[in-house]
């Protein structure tokens, strides 16, 4: 396991149509378009793995797997994670249909031991996805099922082998108040733990490389997109750094 934090572009894809990385320059806005060209410009952009989001799946209200399945077979040296309304194993076939690297499973809405069968049919290929208000695991319409240790124990005793944790309030605080909830996750578990959500700023990103390698990937959206930085940044934000105040790296 690397000792650097991956950052991972999320690409949420409704209609057909998803945002495009922004272009360099001040105030140009956000773009729509294909799925393929965001690919292609986050690729662009040093995008090793990139997350594709049915929005429209995670609604409940249609479907874009034809779309994310041919933008999944014409892209070239990127990996990608589906993730989106998977909670059964119809959804999960579908999802794995489009031959993704792996596929985040909604722990609240799927039945338990469906997903301890997942877990043990495809391996690394399916990741839990765990949407966190406070210490709660809850459901897309943010309904507490759970308390998150509770359920990621549980998780972790039928070999759960990823887990992604997103920050459900959006409000950017994984640095500020609630870094402590996504560290008590990474010392609880056995295998590698994903970030979503909770990240604002690029300190956000500082703040969290002390919890890798357990941490593995900061998955980045509204930041990139609104253009509080760029992925270039995320990327050297990631990177271990060198302190001009010792004789060598810092320890870690």
């Amino acid at each position: 396991m690397s000792r650097t934090l991956m950052p991972i572009p999320a690409v949420t894809v409704t209609g057909g149509q998803c945002p495009l990385p922004p272009k360099p320059g001040p105030g140009l806005g956000v773009e729509n378009g294909s799925v393929h060209d965001a690919i292609e410009g986050w690729r662009k952009q040093g995008a090793h793995v990139v997350m594709l989001i049915d929005g429209d799946a995670h609604a409940g209200s249609g479907s874009n797997a034809a779309v994310i399945k041919d933008a999944i077979h014409h892209g070239h040296s990127v990996h990608f994670v589906v993730a989106g309304g998977v909670h059964d194993q119809a959804s999960l076939d579908l999802a794995l249909g489009m031959n993704p690297s792996r596929v985040v499973i909604d722990v609240a809405t799927a039945d338990r031991k469906w997903l301890y069968e997942a877990f043990a049919a495809h391996g690394q290929h399916v990741i839990a996805g765990l949407n966190v208000h406070g210490m709660d695991v809850t459901d897309p319409g943010g309904t507490s099922v759970g308390n998150l240790y509770d359920i990621v124990l549980d998780l972790d005793g039928h070999n759960c082998p990823r887990y992604l944790v997103v920050e459900a309030t959006r409000r950017g605080h994984w640095h500020h108040n609630d870094k402590h909830v996504l560290a008590g996750v990474c010392e609880s578990v056995r295998h590698p733990v994903w970030a979503q959500g909770g990240i604002d700023r690029l300190s956000d990103l500082h703040s969290l490389e002390d919890l890798a390698p357990r941490l593995e990937a900061a998955v980045i959206d509204e930041p990139l997109y609104s253009g509080r930085f760029t992925f270039d940044e995320a990327i050297t934000a990631t990177q271990p750094r060198f302190d001009p105040y010792e004789w060598a790296p810092p320890q870690p």
